[in-house]
């Protein structure tokens, strides 16, 4: 990540001659750390830290019940009938990635 980093800050400095490379180098990592530690909708308001962990932990990532609409296709009626069952649950439901498949269990 420090590589991609140091590359992204060099690129970026040579192309103002007022940036130096630890002040890039700076802003990058800021927005690294924002992006990293802040709720992102694509992943169902859990930031990008939170995920990982999750996932080092050998634990499902959970799609609450406000974006099942979001996690299942409007055109497959079995697709329909398990959001209906999410928005309905009580309980909410987990997806785990299990190779190229996500299933959904409830939790």
């Amino acid at each position: 990540m420090l590589a991609l980093r140091d590359y992204a800050a060099e690129q970026l400095a040579t192309l103002s001659p007022e940036l130096t490379l630890e002040s890039t180098c700076a802003q990058v990592d800021e927005f690294i750390r924002s992006w990293f530690f802040t709720p992102q909708a694509e992943l169902y308001a859990s930031s990008p830290r939170e995920v990982i962990w999750r996932e080092q932990l050998g634990e499902p990532n959970i799609v609450p019940k406000e974006f099942a609409a979001e996690a299942f296709d409007d055109d497959c009626p079995l697709c329909q009938a398990m959001r209906q069952e999410i928005e309905t649950a009580r309980m909410a439901w987990i997806m785990a990635i299990t190779g190229p498949i996500a299933r959904f269990v409830l939790a």
